[in-house]
């Protein structure tokens, strides 16, 4: 008794009419580019185990989706993504570029003050170690000259002391990486 093989679309295109050609030819899994382990997790989990973690993400699909389309209302808006990390960089930018929204780039916290200086946005995500200066310096320096643009720290730590030093520098919110999809558009909105 063969079992049949199973196929998984993965692309950076999520458009309905792809996924519902997939659908017509027998591909029942879509994985959306850049991977989420966790998604992969769950695909291979209900293709060999038979579990229904995707069902039970459908909902949460559809929030995201929400979400993604309420993003494309920021369109225009200008943000500094201060950043070192070039795959960091892309996965930003991927996640926001159906937005319309402007993104500048700098790769340290020099450079983020230098645009902060000559640019007019309406926020900053601010990584929080980068070269030449980091993210906690970049944050004071600039709240001296603006107490109100809002300032998103990107960290990979999540520990309490980290949160309290990104609220001491200034700092109106925090976001973890890996960034979760949902959070950043959420943040943003």
């Amino acid at each position: 008794n063969i079992t049949p093989t199973e196929f998984v679309l993965i692309s950076a295109y999520e458009q309905q009419n792809i996924i519902n050609s997939a659908k017509e030819i027998g591909i029942n899994y879509f994985i959306p580019k850049p991977i989420n382990p966790s998604v992969l997790n769950d695909t291979l989990s209900d293709i060999f185990l038979g579990t229904h973690k995707l069902q039970q993400q459908l909902h949460t699909q559809d929030n995201t989706n929400t979400l993604r389309r309420d993003v494309t209302t920021l369109k225009g808006s200008k943000i500094l993504l201060a950043e070192d990390n070039k795959t960091n960089q892309e996965i930003i930018i991927g996640l926001l570029e159906h937005s319309g929204i402007i993104i500048d780039i700098a790769n340290d916290g020099i450079e983020a003050i230098d645009k902060f200086k000559n640019n007019d946005y309406e926020l900053i995500l601010m990584d929080l170690q980068m070269p030449n200066m980091d993210g906690y310096e970049a944050t004071k320096m600039i709240r001296k000259q603006n107490q109100n643009i809002p300032i998103i720290a990107l960290t990979a730590n999540a520990m309490k002391e980290d949160i309290q030093k990104t609220k001491q520098a200034g700092m109106n919110k925090h976001l973890n990486k890996p960034i979760e999809v949902e959070k950043l558009y959420k943040t943003l909105l």
